[in-house]
């Protein structure tokens, strides 16, 4: 954003834009929880997935912040971390969804 100063329409959209991104992916995040397992399960997928996203919006910012003083730059750092909060979900998927064999 640093770089869109002098442009404030352009810094504006780009803010709008992540920000309705956020807001989808927030609200789809828990509904694909509650879809992919069974209806007695629903209740601790939607809790896993927010007691997920709530340490991961923690401790991602803390993160980068901290490895900005061992790494080169924000921008490894970031990818570091992304990739770290990305591997459960990763490794979780060892299954198909259900439905997808039936």
């Amino acid at each position: 954003m640093a770089l869109l100063l002098p442009n404030l329409v352009l810094a504006g959209a780009f803010l709008f834009i992540s920000g309705v991104g956020s807001g989808i992916l927030q609200t789809l995040g828990p509904a694909l929880a509650a879809e992919a397992v069974g209806r007695e399960e629903r209740g601790r997928s939607i809790a896993s997935i927010g007691t997920f996203r709530a340490f991961s919006l923690l401790v991602t910012p803390m993160s980068i912040m901290a490895l900005i003083f061992v790494l080169p730059s924000a921008a490894v750092a970031t990818a570091i971390v992304a990739i770290a909060v990305g591997i459960p979900g990763m490794a979780m998927r060892t299954r198909a969804p259900r439905g997808m064999n039936d």
